[in-house]
């Protein structure tokens, strides 16, 4: 069901114009958690409403899998599965129970439901297809100013909208498949890192998606290089390599070198060795730097390998 605007919404933003974009990222309010539970029975189904095949398999799944990862028997001591996740997501999960619950719900409704025909959806009362409740979730944490975002089977924390619209999405894009796949998962692991807080690990796992996408690109390419090669070794091959282009001159090389100095300088000085007994905490906003700053030289190496790629067929041809 896409979002009805309300004059009250309207006004809102109009009220709004001209301010900066300030997400929050807790408390989850309650009124967002229901119109959560709204979209998941609109994606899902309700039990007991309709015969076989019942929607009750995909809410058990849900109920088992925050169960088995919470260390509890059960969400609720009454009702059937609908009844006890959604009650339990409304009334008792914290803050981080509550993103948690979003993630395996949609992850259900994305990986689960999605596949089915129309029929199937008609037949477990489902009304909102798996697209359009991932679409209608983040419209409403955007309208909420909530700084999450469901991507990629992920609950991803947003720092900004632009950024995450036309840097992150797009990196998204590019790690996709063979041969960015352990890029990929460092890439998500560095974004789980930063939800929860956990700064230092997410600066380290940004590094690490880094290095293995300038791999892949070193993969594909067959450009030969050392297992332990750091970022900065990559980059030398790739430029070598004639990846970059060098009528850019200076102004290029200036950005070579910020791409070569940022992240792991952030590495050595923050998250990648030993540590004395006054460790300094990394800072949130060097966390976002360096996620953001890995999403940007993802998607720079993806257009710069379809680039390559085209310049290589074209010499083959000619």
């Amino acid at each position: 069901m896409p979002i009805f605007d309300l004059y009250s919404k309207r006004r809102k933003r109009a009220a709004q114009v001209g301010q900066p974009e300030i997400y929050c990222y807790e408390p989850i309010p309650v009124p967002f958690r229901i119109k959560v539970v709204h979209i998941l029975r609109g994606a899902i189904g309700i039990p007991e409403q309709y015969g076989p095949p019942d929607p009750a398999h995909a809410w058990k799944l849900v109920h088992d899998i925050i169960t088995r990862e919470k260390g509890v028997f059960t969400l609720g001591e009454y009702g059937n599965y609908d009844k006890c996740c959604c009650d339990w997501f409304l009334s008792t999960a914290n803050t981080d129970d509550a993103l948690d619950f979003i993630e395996v719900s949609f992850r259900v409704v994305d990986k689960c439901i999605g596949p089915l025909n129309q029929w199937e959806m008609e037949s477990q009362g489902i009304g909102l297809g798996s697209a359009d409740a991932i679409e209608e979730l983040n419209g409403r944490f955007r309208e909420e100013g909530l700084g999450y975002q469901y991507e990629n089977a992920e609950l991803m924390r947003v720092y900004n909208q632009f950024v995450h619209a036309e840097i992150v999405k797009p990196a998204l894009v590019h790690l996709t498949g063979k041969p960015f796949e352990k890029a990929d998962e460092e890439f998500m692991v560095a974004h789980e890192h930063y939800r929860h807080g956990d700064l230092k690990e997410c600066v380290v796992a940004a590094l690490r998606a880094c290095e293995s996408a300038l791999k892949a690109v070193c993969t594909v390419m067959g450009w030969t290089f050392k297992p332990g090669d750091r970022a900065s070794d990559l980059i030398k091959l790739v430029r070598a390599k004639g990846l970059f282009p060098d009528y850019l001159g200076n102004g290029f090389d200036s950005y070579i070198a910020m791409l070569k100095t940022g992240l792991p300088e952030i590495r050595n000085n923050a998250g990648g060795h030993g540590e004395g007994p006054a460790t300094t905490p990394v800072p949130e906003y060097i966390a976002g730097l360096a996620l953001h700053m890995t999403a940007a030289y993802i998607v720079f190496l993806g257009e710069a390998l379809k680039g390559t790629k085209r310049r290589g067929r074209r010499s083959a041809s000619a």
